[in-house]
Formats: C-alpha cells, sequence, structure tokens
C-alpha cells in the first residue's frame, strides 16, 4: 500500500507524464493537467476554460489541417479522464453498491453514472475493455449507490467543450482528501501499463 496526502489526483498526472515521455509513436498525443477542479474548473486555466478548444485548434494550424481536418481528427480521438475512486471500505459498507465495489489493488476502475457526472459511455467502456485484455491489466466497474449523490470529473467537462468520446477511470483509493489517502501499489502498475497501452491504441 501507499498511503500519503494529495495521491488525489497527482498519482495519474505522474503516471499519464511518464506514459508521455515512453511514447513513441507518430500521432499527436496530449496529456493535460487542469488546476481547479475541486473548485468547479470555471477558471481561466481550468478545464471548463476555452484552453482545450484553443489548444487543439494551434495544433491543428501546425499541422497545417483545413477545418474539416481537424473536426475529422477530433472523432477519430479518444479521451482518459483519469481521477481517483472511493475502494470499497467495510466501516462505510452500506455507502457502496454490493454489485459495483472497487477494491484497492484489484485494477484501475472504470467509473459510470446515469446522470453524466462521469463521461464513460458504452462504446468508451468497451474500447478500454479491449484494450485492458490484451494486456492482462484487471478492470474494475464503479457505479455510485442509487440512492446518494456523485462526485464528478473534468471528464465530462472537457468531452463537450472538444467534442471528443471520453472515458472516465482511475484508481481506487481510501480516505480520498484526506491527509493520509492510501492506493494500492499494484494499481499504479496496472494503471501505468494501461497508460502506456492507450498511448499506443
Amino acid at each position: 500500500l501507499l498511503s500519503s496526502p494529495r495521491i488525489d489526483n497527482q498519482i495519474h498526472c505522474v503516471l499519464a507524464a511518464q506514459a508521455l515521455l515512453e511514447e513513441s509513436s507518430k500521432n499527436t498525443k496530449i496529456c493535460l493537467f487542469f488546476d481547479s477542479e475541486e473548485t468547479g474548473s470555471k477558471t481561466m486555466e481550468g478545464a471548463a476554460s476555452s484552453f482545450i478548444e484553443y489548444l487543439l485548434e494551434r495544433i491543428s494550424i501546425g499541422l497545417d489541417q483545413s477545418r474539416e481536418d481537424q473536426l475529422r481528427a477530433r472523432d477519430s480521438s479518444l479521451i482518459a479522464s483519469a481521477d481517483v475512486a472511493h475502494a470499497w471500505n467495510p466501516n462505510f459498507a452500506e455507502k457502496f453498491d454490493p454489485a459495483y465495489k472497487c477494491m484497492i489493488n484489484k485494477g484501475p476502475v472504470i467509473k459510470i453514472d446515469a446522470n453524466n457526472h462521469y463521461a464513460t459511455t458504452g462504446q468508451t467502456e468497451a474500447i478500454f475493455k479491449n484494450i485492458a485484455q490484451k494486456t492482462n491489466i484487471p478492470l474494475q466497474k464503479f457505479i455510485i449507490h442509487s440512492d446518494l449523490p456523485c462526485g464528478s470529473t473534468v471528464g465530462p467537462i472537457v468531452s463537450s467543450k472538444s467534442m471528443i468520446q471520453c472515458i472516465d477511470l482511475g484508481i481506487a483509493v481510501w480516505a480520498m482528501h484526506s491527509i493520509c489517502e492510501t492506493a494500492g501499489i499494484q494499481d499504479i502498475y496496472y494503471m501505468q501499463k494501461l497508460f502506456n497501452e492507450f498511448l499506443q491504441y
């Protein structure tokens, strides 16, 4: 186990950056690390700003793409929005749907919400299940208990701003937002491997 403050969400930033550094294909790959996620993302540097739109447009201009080329590129792209998930805790078992509780060290978690607080769709879930199966990465699924409100991520915001399909996923942790968040070392390994495979997809 890894116990530390600020695992949420520095762990995914480190793993994504590492995967990008190891990426060698000629396709355009981007990792974005947004500020202000916990306060609503509505700042100049937040996910709800125009930053993603400007960035994608400037990349396309730099590649001498037409507007049609830009839109086609977005249609063939995919976003992985990575943020930690609540791991099942026996002290608060009533807070979890028994069919969709995620466990520490059992693999990355795909997060789904019928009210669109997460960006995962059937199509993006299938893509990641395919990536994971080919590389023997175990996946879990988290769906919030139906009578509880759900948190959110930047996934739906970035997906709607960019018009690129998206999945929400991440590693499971105990004590999210505390000074002693706890994650599984095996999950960190699996998540690094999944990021590497995703960037090769």
